[in-house]
This record gives C-alpha cells, sequence and structure tokens, in this order.
C-alpha cells in the first residue's frame, strides 16, 4: 500500500481504547493507518497527524523528534499526545494539538478538519507551482521565432486568455521587453534578451 502524507495518520499508541478509537476514525473517514513501532516512524513515515503516546519514546528519541519539529517548515503535520509528560512540553507549538482522550467523533472531526487544512494548502502550492511552469513556458514561447499566441497559451494550459495576459504583465514586471505580434493576439520577446 503506498502511504501518502496527506491521507496517514500515524499511530504510536499501546492497545488501548484510544488506539482502537483512532483506527475506527480513521477508517471512517477514509484515511490511512500507519502503525509504527519505534520512534523513527515519527521523522520517516508520511503522515498529516501522528496520536503519540510519549511514554513509549525515549526521552532522547523525543528531543531528537522535537528537534526535526522545530527545524522543518511543514505546520500542517500535528501531534496529538495521549499523555502529558515532562518532556512533551518542549514539542513545537504550531505541531501540537491538546491531550487526546476522546471519543470517536472527536476524533474523526479532527481528522477531516486537519486533512481539510492539508488539502487547501496543498491545492495553493499547486497553483503556485503551475504558475510557475505556465511563465516559464510562456518565456520560452515568446523567444521563439513565431512568438506566443494568447488563445493557443490558454488552451495549452487550460486556461483564459485574461490568465495568460497576467502572466505576460508578470514577466514584463520582472523586466522582459515584451511587444506586439505581426497578428493580433500574438506577443514576441527578443530571442537575445536577458530578464531583470
Amino acid at each position: 500500500m503506498g502511504y501518502r502524507y496527506a491521507n496517514t495518520v500515524l499511530l504510536l499508541l499501546p492497545d488501548s481504547a484510544l488506539k482502537a478509537d483512532s483506527r475506527i476514525a480513521a477508517n471512517e473517514c477514509g484515511l490511512d493507518i500507519w502503525e509504527a513501532d519505534c520512534a523513527t516512524d515519527l521523522i520517516g513515515a508520511p503522515y498529516f497527524l501522528a496520536i503519540v503516546d510519549p511514554t513509549l519514546v525515549s526521552e532522547h528519541e523525543w528531543a531528537d523528534f522535537c528537534e526535526y519539529l522545530k527545524d522543518s517548515t511543514d505546520t500542517d503535520t500535528k501531534v496529538m499526545l495521549s499523555a502529558h509528560t515532562s518532556t512533551t512540553n518542549v514539542l513545537p507549538g504550531p505541531n501540537r494539538l491538546k491531550q487526546c482522550n476522546t471519543d470517536v467523533a472527536t476524533l474523526k472531526f479532527t481528522m477531516l478538519r486537519l486533512r481539510a487544512i492539508v488539502a487547501k494548502r496543498r491545492a495553493s502550492y499547486e497553483r503556485v507551482e503551475s504558475r510557475i511552469v505556465r511563465i516559464m513556458w510562456m518565456a520560452r514561447e515568446l523567444q521563439s521565432a513565431g512568438g506566443l499566441r494568447l488563445r493557443d497559451a490558454a488552451k495549452e494550459f487550460q486556461t483564459s486568455v485574461r490568465t495568460i495576459q497576467r502572466d505576460i504583465e508578470v514577466l514584463e514586471m520582472a523586466g522582459y521587453m515584451i511587444f506586439d505580434g505581426h497578428e493580433r493576439g500574438t506577443y514576441l520577446m527578443d530571442s537575445g534578451q536577458v530578464g531583470g
């Protein structure tokens, strides 16, 4: 089975009611469950939510995990603790959820809410990545002999002509000299030009 970050809940729990409830909640939400058997899974496994009993992890391993979270820029990954110990205080705030002694319905709500946040952020990243790819492609087309046709670019990227025009404006703000081509709706750029 292929685990994906945005669809996986990691469980590092002893056999308990919380572990059983977590499994039920994850299954009802259509989420994959990673049954961790060691502390390194906290760093190596893909998950958006870890439900952890910190007493199963040595102080040294817990400190390493917390340091990993501090160094990470990922604030979407959340850790829910089944118990409070003196070592849990070092868990970075953006990644920490309240202690969980809760029921299936509350676990389901938490899982679905966090997955929605992750999905929204991922969609935002994908839009930015798509725009970068589109603008780089447009810069190359603008330097070609035929130039860039607005309608062709819009069709290529399944977007509107207005979106392509906005992307041309971005290239102009970046210092590229773009001018009208010979045909209406066509733009060109000097093939020797370097932006900036």
